[in-house]
């Protein structure tokens, strides 16, 4: 199958690299400096064939500098067989101290509103809920 990869320049010296292998996305932030943190979307998508969106949301606290500290992605996956639409889900991700998929919010009239509070506010990571 072939392997595609698309770096996506981000704020403040964040990057996003986007690898697809298989009709199936997966995203890996890169912190200024160049450490990379692979996401946990194929947990979060059940494997299922997915795609992120074309454009993502930094989130930054309200005074000075622009220094983002979450941002948002739209996740579409296949949960349901072909031709069943996907689910487009926004994930919002925590970057510090490490970048971690915090919530998942699934489609409705709040989606966007939801995503930007879920991202506002500390949270902890979806795979350590998972694990507690």
């Amino acid at each position: 199958m072939p392997f595609t990869e698309t770096i996506c320049e981000g704020p403040a010296g964040w990057r996003l690299r986007i690898s697809d292998s298989d009709a199936r996305q997966s995203l890996e932030v890169l912190a200024p400096g160049g450490r990379a943190t692979r996401l946990d979307t194929a947990a979060i998508g059940g494997g299922g064939f997915s795609s992120f969106g074309s454009a993502a949301e930094w989130r930054a606290p309200p005074a000075g500098e622009f220094r983002p500290d979450a941002l948002i992605v739209r996740y579409q996956v296949a949960e349901r067989p072909y031709p069943a639409p996907e689910t487009a889900y926004l994930l919002a991700v925590r970057l510090l101290p490490v970048p971690c998929v915090t919530a998942r919010i699934a489609p409705g009239d709040q989606q966007n509103a939801l995503a930007r509070e879920a991202a506002d506010e500390p949270r902890a990571c979806l795979s350590d809920a998972a694990e507690g």
